[in-house]
């Protein structure tokens, strides 16, 4: 009898470890580079920027993306952006190659529709798939959101060179508000805008699949061992 309980401890210890990891689920699409295509590069210090509109809502959330490149300083370099559809690995992908200061930026302007950025209430952060790492050098990913009543929350990250590479951004709305003295209101964003920069001196070559918000959630499964674990407990009193 001793021997079969065990059994069972050791089993519905087995149905919890695999169980108990949560999982992120994405609320809303703020661009899944299904649609496109573009390439374009600079290798003279300066900008340029190209619009796409009249894209689906479905697959870039203000229907217009904008893409910016900056060749600030160093050289010779290029410093280019391209987006490849029309398979399950739909993305965008940048590079800064050579001796530059350069930086790549993806704006989305609500300022005809603002949208809100909490889905209801059910989304609390960003997520950015990013895949790649630079040969030196650092990157910088920068994100800014501006509300309806032109207050800017702006979040700064660094990695890659000894920090390892850069893979993804994840952080909660919150995190914009460290500084102020009150929240601000992302149910109501005008514009968003991801900015990547790269260091002088440094080859980096990035892919991004996915923008979006989203809500870490417990999963299916672990809703579904939860209910077993009771069912167990309950049987044996």
């Amino acid at each position: 009898m001793a021997q079969t309980s065990a059994r069972s401890i050791r089993l519905w210890l087995r149905i919890v470890a695999c169980l108990l990891a949560p999982t992120v689920t994405s609320a809303l699409t703020i661009d899944n580079f299904e649609e496109g295509p573009f390439s374009f590069s600079r290798t003279t210090i300066g900008s340029t920027t190209q619009t796409q509109s009249g894209l689906s809502p479905s697959n870039v959330i203000t229907t217009q993306r904008e893409v910016g490149l900056t060749f600030s300083s160093g050289g010779p370099a290029t410093v280019s952006m391209s987006l490849v559809t029309g398979s399950s690995n739909d993305a965008a992908l940048f590079a800064i190659d050579g001796t530059a200061a350069a930086e790549i930026v993806l704006f989305y302007d609500a300022s005809a529709s603002p949208i809100d950025l909490t889905a209801g209430g059910t989304a609390d952060r960003f997520l950015l798939t990013l895949s790649g790492a630079p040969v030196t050098g650092l990157l910088e990913v920068e994100l800014v959101v501006v509300d309806i009543f032109g207050v800017e929350f702006e979040l700064v990250e660094t990695a890659g060179g000894a920090e390892g590479a850069y893979t993804g951004l994840n952080y909660v709305f919150q995190d914009f508000w460290e500084f102020l003295e009150s929240p601000g209101d992302f149910s109501s964003v005008t514009s968003v805008q991801f900015t990547f920069r790269g260091s002088a001196n440094s080859l980096q070559s990035y892919s991004i699949s996915d923008i979006a918000t989203g809500v870490p959630e417990p999963s299916t499964a672990f809703l579904l061992g939860l209910g077993l674990i009771a069912l167990g407990v309950r049987r044996r009193v």
